[in-house]
């Protein structure tokens, strides 16, 4: 299972665990690093920057009173606002499986089942495997699910 972040840059968050669970999120347009003000910060006019989404923090890149150069990354943020699935199936499946198509995942680490809806078939077939790469999203919000858990796509083509 996938997230959509962090928006920097890779489309895929890191593993999480329940520790991470526990970082802390930010919210669009709520400072991430608000500061006092001081002469320096008064003459550029910057005194705290607005987070760009709402999401999690999954890394910390510039602590508080450090320079950064413009352009670099302060923090990774995790975009957990829609969990998405990746994974591949059998390319004579592609008869039958379309985008808004529904079904279930059985997630390992909840034990749990959670609806899905396809959202994306991939544009090529391996030659080798005859499988092609399918993005599902899942449907809810369920706050026991963090990017990067595994689990079985409950899946089976029509009878």
């Amino acid at each position: 299972m996938t997230a959509p972040g962090p928006r920097r840059g890779g489309r895929n968050g890191p593993n999480t665990s329940a520790l991470d669970r526990n970082r802390p999120r930010v919210q669009r347009g709520h400072p991430i690093f608000p500061s006092k003000p001081s002469q320096k910060s008064v003459l550029r006019g910057v005194r705290s920057i607005p987070a760009p989404f709402d999401g999690r923090v999954v890394e910390q890149k510039v602590r508080n009173q450090k320079f950064a150069q413009p352009g670099q990354a302060l923090l990774d943020i995790l975009d957990d606002s829609v969990l998405e699935l990746d994974f591949v199936v059998p390319s004579k499946w592609l008869v039958w499986l379309k985008p808004g198509h529904s079904f279930q995942v059985a997630i390992d680490e909840t034990g749990k089942s959670y609806p899905v809806k396809l959202t994306h078939v991939g544009a090529r077939i391996d030659p080798v495997s005859q499988s092609v790469r399918i993005t599902g999203a899942i449907g809810g919000r369920f706050p026991e699910l963090s990017a990067g858990m595994s689990g079985k796509v409950l899946l089976s083509p029509p009878s």
